[in-house]
């Protein structure tokens, strides 16, 4: 659904700049208001050169694929904590018709990839914590160093998983 809904053209404001920065290989980010983000852009970029469609639309596709990882991986991550589908599936429908959810996935935002990796984190802590198997806070760590290239978000759980660390 997010595929039929995403943005076939240009966007205005952080959006927009988004687009334009991509559409000028712009990874530092000298132009103005969202100015971070490095792992976004470079998938971003990357994106802009797939042959399928449309230039714009290609770009704000990153935003749908994100999303329905993050979906996904919310799925998966509540089937593992209860052990049950039918709440994995409810949790995963709402997040999916969310309004801002949707919407972030239907335009160029960095949210969405940002909620794919941290979705991806919150499955190792819970895997971790099910096994005590160390490996699985080595692949916590790197996706939140993943998730800190995206987004500054990333660095609340990152505060969290510090002192989880403390406690263990």
């Amino acid at each position: 659904i997010y595929f039929l809904s995403c943005a076939p053209g240009f966007l205005w404001q952080d959006s927009g700049l988004i687009q334009y920065r991509i559409w000028h290989n712009d990874i530092e980010g000298f132009l103005g208001l969202a100015i971070s983000h490095p792992l976004f852009y470079i998938l971003a970029i990357a994106a802009k050169y797939v042959p399928l469609g449309e230039f714009i639309w290609r770009v704000n596709l990153v935003s749908a694929i994100a999303a329905a990882v993050a979906i996904a991986n919310l799925f998966l991550l509540v089937r593992l904590w209860l052990g049950k589908i039918f709440p994995a599936v409810i949790a995963a429908v709402t997040l999916a018709v969310s309004h801002t959810f949707w919407l972030h996935a239907s335009i160029i935002e960095t949210y969405t990839l940002w909620a794919a990796i941290f979705t991806a984190e919150l499955i190792m802590l819970l895997q971790y914590a099910k096994t005590e198997r160390v490996v699985y806070l080595y692949w916590l760590s790197l996706l939140n160093g993943l998730s800190i290239a995206v987004h500054n978000l990333a660095l609340i759980p990152l505060f969290c998983y510090i002192v989880f660390f403390i406690v263990l």
